[in-house]
């Protein structure tokens, strides 16, 4: 074929390719990745309700204050149906310690340390809390008209191992070791801005090249109640509170 002949077949051709590419940008423009998983990674001021089991009696801000920690938790949930809202169920992990100067013990067999000097070594306590979720996100508004705000509820049941050391070990009250479990129940409410709206370009190529539907930054107000469901015998390590942080929808 001759030179002429080359150009008019490209010149031919050339409408064709076009299309194709602009089929591809609107291709890419529409694409979304499926949706089954969110991650979220949140902290939060925490102070366990120790003290609330004793009359009157503070023995746990005695030792370590009345400021709070800071509670740290992940947050993995599955979705199970998605239509008006997303119904999920979810598992969270957190992580609590807080640590501080021992008291100097003044106690006897038969009577308990009344000291408040402090001593040179220290105390602390741990908590490790896992949860099970049960989760509803009205995101139906986000999804078809582009509202930002996404609010969710939050219910369900927690174990939290908790233990009590003093510098060379875990702790013991009357002879036996500070550590053990706690069940009980939480409630979580909530609001989550869809940051997808901020730059839509950019959330789009999180779609597209890792799957990550939506990103968001929340805040959410905690009912924790780890009291063993009211039993005499349970340490209370749960707390009323508030945790903000980031998830990722996938």
């Amino acid at each position: 074929m001759t030179r002429a002949t080359w150009l008019v077949a490209l010149l031919a051709l050339a409408p064709g390719v076009a299309r194709a590419a602009d089929l591809d940008l609107d291709e890419v423009k529409d694409y979304s990745s499926p949706q089954r998983f969110l991650f979220e990674l949140k902290l939060g001021p925490f102070m366990p309700q120790v003290d609330s089991e004793f009359s009157g009696k503070t023995p746990f801000q005695d030792v370590f204050g009345d400021s709070s920690g800071i509670m740290v938790r992940g947050e993995f949930d599955v979705e199970l149906w998605r239509r008006f809202g997303t119904v999920a169920i979810g598992g969270t992990m957190g992580y609590f310690s807080k640590s501080t100067q021992a008291l100097r013990d003044n106690g006897t067999s038969t009577a308990p340390s009344t000291s408040t000097e402090r001593s040179g070594s220290t105390t602390g306590i741990t908590l490790l809390p896992f949860s099970l979720l049960a989760i509803y996100r009205f995101d139906w508004p986000a999804d078809r008209f582009r509202v930002p705000l996404v609010p969710y509820i939050k219910f369900g049941l927690n174990y939290t191992f908790w233990w009590i050391d003093n510098g060379d070990g875990t702790a013991s009250v009357s002879g036996q070791e500070a550590k053990g479990g706690t069940f009980g129940w939480e409630l979580h409410l909530g609001a989550a801005f869809r940051l997808d709206i901020l730059e839509q370009s950019a959330a789009r190529t999180l779609d597209v090249e890792l799957g990550i539907n939506h990103t968001y930054l929340f805040f959410e107000f905690s009912l924790i109640r780890a009291d063993g469901f009211g039993s005499e015998k349970s340490l209370r390590v749960g707390d009323t509170t508030w945790a903000a942080g980031i998830a990722f929808e996938f």
